[in-house]
């Protein structure tokens, strides 16, 4: 006797949210899916090695990638200068910087230089075109005034620690920002959130599908859940920026940072110096945290 069994339709994903203009409400994406971000090795903190930034931002990097995720288009390269300081605005150089002198944002302006919360762990604040939802520029600024940072895998001795973080692990999560995504549930001070269905998210920890994502909003120390993507994580990048065949940087794998090329991992917004006459991009500064908290210590 034969049994037929019914074919399963695979359980849909829980927790994809695309992050919005906060005025227009409008998607944010890259016009063209080459990402490259470049590491300010001058900011690390004393005590963490070149070596360790850069391979945690690489591998990091690389699971928001087509190298890993075979159905996007998205590419997300790494390279580092040893600058220690940028200032965070519409420069079109995706920085990624420590930030040791105080945990607010490093403008040129005084009165930009606003507080972050003492509880976030990281800050990336995305620029974008307000009317097309073009992405122009990231910025990823790493809390170095009480965390404590490293590779809690190769030295699991930081686990005893109740201050320790896992590098790779905060900054998986921002580059999901860099990307275009948004957090999974409310770790607080965000408003209309919604996931991919058009349902509210959820204030954090939220359930446990939530909980599982790369882009949940908190954390505890020593966490390293967060350092590969979940199936909601990936199934995003492949609805945002599918696999087309082509390949998403040009054969140089980067550009001219002035905007003269359309080619590699341009940072521009369109192709092109701007025409005379050419709406400007007008950037809209959203700033995204990863929210940590200290473990409970539970009763012997």
């Amino acid at each position: 006797m034969f049994v037929l069994w019914p074919l399963l339709a695979p359980t849909p994903a829980q927790a994809d949210v695309q992050t919005r203009a906060s005025e227009t409400g409008v998607l944010l994406f890259w016009p063209r899916p080459c990402v490259r971000l470049n590491l300010l090795l001058g900011s690390r903190p004393e005590g963490m090695s070149e070596e360790l930034f850069r391979s945690a931002a690489n591998e990091a990097a690389a699971v928001w990638s087509s190298s890993r995720i075979s159905c996007t288009k998205m590419f997300v390269s790494v390279s580092g200068s040893f600058s220690s300081s940028r200032y965070v605005e519409n420069d079109r150089v995706n920085a990624i910087q420590f930030r040791t002198d105080f945990w607010g944002r490093n403008a040129k302006a005084i009165d930009d230089r606003v507080d972050y919360p003492r509880n976030a762990l990281a800050i990336t604040s995305v620029f974008a075109n307000r009317t097309t939802g073009v992405i122009v520029d990231t910025d990823v600024e790493i809390n170095n005034k009480g965390p404590q940072w490293g590779d809690v895998v190769a030295n699991p001795q930081l686990l005893r620690s109740n201050n320790a973080h896992d590098l790779q692990n905060t900054l998986t999560h921002e580059f999901g920002h860099v990307v275009g995504l948004d957090h999974t549930c409310d770790g607080g001070g965000q408003s209309n959130l919604v996931d991919h269905r058009g349902q509210a998210v959820q204030s954090c920890p939220g359930p446990l599908e939530v909980q599982e994502t790369t882009m949940a909003a908190i954390v505890e120390p020593g966490d390293v859940h967060r350092r590969t993507l979940a199936a909601d994580d990936e199934l995003a990048m492949c609805q945002m920026y599918p696999a087309d065949g082509q390949p998403a940087c040009s054969a140089d794998g980067g550009g001219n940072s002035d905007g003269d090329s359309d080619g590699g991992c341009m940072m521009a917004a369109s192709s092109g110096k701007q025409r005379p006459g050419a709406v400007p991009v007008i950037a809209a500064l959203t700033g995204l945290a990863l929210w940590w908290a200290r473990r409970r210590r539970r009763n012997p």
